[in-house]
């Protein structure tokens, strides 16, 4: 009979890669840039609405509450899909690939009578 410890000794261990810190540089970058234009974009259309079309400040935060909470359980609905995404470019880029042109028109078209 094998004692606990015993047991722990022979349980195999996953042994995981670590990222260098060019790796971490360059994902932290990525993940600042579209961070500082998320950010941007909320920030224009929350003066754009109160200013310009005049909706109340309590109106729009409670807009952006319910859109938050939406892109949480929307969240979990493109994970499913991206976890079960089979492509030769892997599971997540195809979508990144694809959507990216989409999301910079549309930024675009955001911005044009600026």
């Amino acid at each position: 009979m094998q004692t606990a410890q015993q047991e722990k000794s022979e349980t195999p261990t996953i042994k995981t890669q670590k990222l260098t810190m060019n790796e971490k540089l360059t994902f932290g970058l990525g993940d600042f840039g579209a961070n500082y234009s998320w950010t941007f974009i909320a920030s224009f259309i929350t003066i754009y609405l109160t200013d310009v079309a005049g909706i109340g400040a309590g109106i729009i935060g409670t807009i952006i509450l319910i859109a938050r909470i939406t892109d949480g359980f929307t969240d979990l609905f493109m994970g499913t899909i991206i976890d079960n995404t089979k492509a030769k470019m892997g599971k997540a880029k195809p979508w990144v690939f694809w959507t990216a042109p989409i999301l910079g028109l549309l930024t675009f078209l955001l911005f044009r009578d600026c």
